[in-house]
């Protein structure tokens, strides 16, 4: 065993000791884990009160969510707008093997176009 394991290990149970001690002279007891000794008579009294609220609370719940306004977060409805599509190509005459630039657009422009993109 490494002589620091062992010295670490001392100084842990050294300092588990003192605490023991000083909890004795306090009075403190630990908290007994076992839940066998719990009394859970009272918990079990209270069984059909606790699902009588429970039940209460769900329909109140429901009750509101069944009133409350519904969501309106659709876009209106627009009326239709007359549109026109143009293209237009350079140059006029096009050989074999040459570049064209065509363009094409619609007049006028959608409502929800994005123009920056």
């Amino acid at each position: 065993m490494n002589k620091r394991v062992f010295v670490y290990a001392f100084a842990q149970r050294k300092i588990k000791l003192k605490e023991k001690k000083n909890d004795k002279k306090k009075g403190n007891e630990k908290m007994n884990t076992n839940l066998s000794i719990i009394n859970t008579s009272k918990i079990r009294g209270y069984k059909n009160a606790f699902y009588a609220v429970s039940l209460i609370l769900i329909f109140a719940i429901s009750i509101a969510m069944a009133f409350a306004p519904t969501a309106s977060a659709q876009m209106p409805f627009t009326t239709p707008r007359p549109t026109a599509a143009y293209a237009s190509v350079a140059p006029l005459v096009v050989g074999v093997g040459q570049e064209a630039t065509v363009n094409v657009w619609v007049e006028p422009l959608p409502q929800d176009a994005a123009l920056g993109s």
